[in-house]
């Protein structure tokens, strides 16, 4: 593992062929892989350096350098992909209703009506 710090931009998320690294507070644990794919990009114009003093302090398993996927959630009424857990208000789009309806009987909805989805599955 490497130490990178970043000082020009302390929360830069990179993307590199060996997955994604973040700076937290200017500092990144990073594979060999991925600070060489770094290093050999712009780390003079980001402002990336490597910190050989950081390696005795981090600890040995960190891997702040992954960004793990979001768990999933209930659907946020300003995210449309995002899952549907509960049933959608009656004033919700008719897209609510069919992914609705899909979590809870598997099969095609998208041919029914936003009023027989309602009937159906709202009850």
């Amino acid at each position: 593992m490497t130490t990178l710090r970043c000082t020009r931009y302390p929360q830069l998320l990179v993307a590199t062929p060996y997955g994604r690294v973040r700076f937290v507070d200017g500092v990144a644990e990073v594979s060999d892989e991925q600070a060489e794919s770094i290093l050999g990009l712009s780390a003079e114009r980001y402002g990336i350096t490597v910190d050989d003093t950081a390696a005795a302090e981090a600890p040995a398993e960190s891997d702040g350098d992954q960004v793990p996927p979001p768990p999933p959630s209930p659907k946020d009424p300003g995210d449309p992909d995002g899952p549907v857990t509960e049933r959608p208000p009656k004033g919700a789009p008719k897209a609510d209703w069919v992914a609705y309806a899909d979590t809870q009987d598997p099969g095609d909805h998208s041919q029914m009506t936003k009023e027989q989805l309602i009937e159906q599955y709202g009850g």
